[in-house]
């Protein structure tokens, strides 16, 4: 995959400049913004380069971008958040309305994406999860990020009610114990999106099984048919 740093300064604050991965694609129909995991500790754009041939073959170009990390940062996960949010305003400002706007994410990166689905209810034509973390609150995830007491006010399964009923694919190994598949099922149920739909895969993996070498194909081929299903869709005039 050919890939181009953009700006270091297009988005972020002074203080936090980053980058973004974007796939080299001709012409583009659609771009996907997806926001990777690692639990707001660790982690790269470059995890998720690998969807990126078969979505340019759709004529989708997949923007990666970085947020800061408690790892190399000393981030919070509100720090990333508010990254976030930045980079999903500045891609918005400049993306042709004409194309569709996809926005998604990889377990922690899932949470990422639902919070600016909130703050833009109209801009996105879908929305693509891969065993995303939807619960900080109780009974929720917990890590370095998520102390004992929890985050419900950072929790998408907080603010699932109030989401937009957008056109949504999660995809989330049967066997996850790190971001149970339990959870995934709970955040539906309070969305209570009839467009969003639960894709069990891979149906004997663990947290990101989706990603391994043996999964990536069919992966791959789950996103693509979800995009292309939307194509005879209006595009969000936002």
């Amino acid at each position: 995959m050919k890939t181009e740093v953009i700006s270091r300064r297009y988005f972020w604050s002074s203080k936090a400049k980053q980058i973004s991965l974007v796939s080299d694609v001709d012409l583009p129909h659609a771009d996907f913004l997806l926001f990777h995991g690692g639990g707001w500790v660790r982690g790269s754009p470059d995890m998720l380069s690998w969807l990126a041939p078969p979505l340019e073959k759709s004529g989708v170009r997949l923007i990666l971008p970085s947020y800061r990390l408690l790892g190399q940062d000393g981030a919070s996960v509100d720090d990333a958040i508010s990254d976030t949010l930045a980079a999903t305003k500045w891609f918005i400002r400049r993306r042709d309305r004409a194309k569709r706007l996809f926005v998604g994410g990889a377990s922690s990166g899932g949470l990422l994406a639902l919070h600016a689905l909130k703050k833009w209810p109209d801009a996105f034509s879908g929305v693509i999860l891969m065993n995303p973390v939807t619960n900080t609150g109780e009974n929720g995830f917990r890590n370095r990020q998520i102390g004992a007491e929890g985050r419900t006010d950072i929790s998408p399964l907080a603010f699932a009610r109030d989401l937009p009923r957008t056109r949504a694919l999660i995809i989330h190994p049967g066997e996850d114990v790190v971001v149970p598949i339990a959870q995934s099922e709970d955040f539906l149920q309070s969305w209570n999106n009839p467009d969003a739909k639960l894709r069990k895969w891979p149906e004997r993996g663990g947290h990101g099984s989706f990603g391994r070498p043996n999964a990536q194909l069919k992966t791959q081929e789950i996103i693509c048919e979800f995009i292309l299903t939307l194509e005879t869709r209006p595009v969000s005039k936002f």
